[in-house]
């Protein structure tokens, strides 16, 4: 069974939720990672797309 990002996020202390979720997590800042890099390697004036941007990453998840 494939579980959506939101039924694991409701994972209720149980190891294999929460290791599915960890999963998710590592491959959306993965491809944020991704991002950064196509960014850093556009050329903008007197340096890169990057060092000209303002980003935030955020998340809807909360620590207990």
């Amino acid at each position: 069974m494939h579980d959506g990002h939101h039924a694991t996020s409701h994972h209720q202390n149980r190891p294999e939720k929460i290791e599915k979720l960890v999963k998710i997590q590592q491959y959306h800042i993965g491809l944020f990672a991704q991002f950064l890099q196509k960014l850093q390697s556009i050329p903008d004036g007197d340096g890169s797309l990057l060092d000209h941007s303002l980003l935030l990453y955020g998340s809807n998840m909360r620590q207990q």
